[in-house]
């Protein structure tokens, strides 16, 4: 399993119940723009937002439940995500990779959470609706040229040098910017040379535009039942993806996604998803990594001057602030009035950017 290191500064400040995330877009041109004015020394170039800031997206189930499954057992070994690569999409080192790394997973089994839509997801149209380039500007001149602050190369090729960083890693951007589609219009054997049209002319059908990732740490049990609850698969650095949990013999068990190879071919590219019941034990914190759709308002759709910041909170935006009716004198979204409850977690200072080691 590879390993994630999540790069900001020194050290940064999370709740158990946040999610960190980056914010920036990817402009026409493949860059992503680093503004040395939105850098602060808690999150670096990130953005927090609450659990609290989204709904279950599953009724009559919640923490307490006795078993819940994001990704129906009923027909998972035919859903498109489940089944392995070809040897040519298994030959594109970027697909292959997110496949092992159970990214591959993630995003097509969120697209069947979110809008049960059963798709191979091509990680050939993330990478080329992704950045090519990360770019900082107005950063001062005693910081010029030190880590976290230097003009990054991306490659957008399937098979990137050893001392690249991959496309792979970044597929968030382009599925903030464009959205995920199935492998059957954008082959996962090549990086495409347009985002314009499916391979065989006929017009594309994304899912999850304008979602992105997000991180957590110093969680509970509870945590991951509530991402499981309000964001579906949960991606883990050493257990692989939870989908959900179920009591079994009195005891209760994670239901996870791992990968396999297929016993009777021992061809790699042939290798499998399948689930897996892991009992939940007595792990002290929890870490994980969810799609989810990062606008603050997402569930938050009738606010009144009474609704506490910890169900919607106030939004950072100048103008959706202004309209916001709890941005009063005195108001819940009142400047200042803001306050977190925080936990201190120590990490690297490298880039301000969701980066994966093999």
């Amino acid at each position: 399993m590879l390993k994630i290191v999540l790069f900001t500064v020194l050290s940064f400040v999370q709740a158990e119940d946040q999610l960190l995330y980056n914010p920036q877009k990817v402009d026409a041109n493949g860059v992503v723009e680093f503004k040395y004015a939105d850098y602060t020394t808690e999150t670096g170039f990130q953005k927090t937002v609450k659990f609290s800031s989204y709904l279950p997206l599953k009724e009559n189930v919640n923490t307490s439940s006795e078993s819940f499954n994001a990704i129906s057992s009923d027909n998972f070994a035919s859903l498109k995500t489940t089944i392995p690569l070809t040897q040519a999409e298994y030959d594109c080192g970027e697909t292959h990779q997110s496949r092992f790394q159970l990214l591959y997973g993630l995003y097509g089994y969120a697209a069947k959470f979110y809008e049960n839509a059963d798709i191979a997801p091509s990680i050939t149209g993330l990478i080329k609706a992704g950045p090519n380039l990360f770019h900082y500007t107005g950063v001062p001149t005693e910081k010029q040229g030190t880590q976290g602050f230097i003009d990054v190369d991306i490659s957008q090729q399937c098979n990137k040098e050893i001392t690249q960083v991959g496309g792979f890693s970044q597929l968030f951007y382009g599925l903030d910017s464009f959205g995920v589609v199935d492998s059957g219009c954008i082959p996962n054997n090549d990086i495409p040379s347009g985002l314009t049209q499916c391979a065989d002319g006929s017009a594309i059908k994304s899912y999850l535009k304008g979602y992105t990732i997000g991180d957590f740490s110093n969680g509970n049990v509870d945590t991951v039942k509530n991402a499981l609850l309000k964001f579906g698969p949960v991606w883990h650095n050493d257990d692989g993806l939870y989908v959900g949990w179920e009591k079994i013999d009195g005891v209760d068990n994670w239901i996870t996604i791992q990968e396999r190879e297929d016993d009777e071919e021992q061809e790699y590219y042939k290798s499998l998803y399948y689930q897996l019941n892991v009992p939940i034990g007595t792990k002290s914190t929890y870490a994980g990594r969810v799609v989810f759709f990062s606008d603050p308002y997402y569930g938050c759709t009738k606010i009144t001057a009474e609704t506490p910041e910890e169900t919607c909170p106030c939004p950072s935006d100048k103008t959706e602030l202004n309209d916001d009716p709890r941005h009063t004198k005195g108001g819940i979204c009142a400047a200042g009035t803001t306050r977190i409850t925080l936990k201190v977690i120590a990490t690297v200072l490298l880039l301000p950017v969701f980066t994966l080691f093999i």
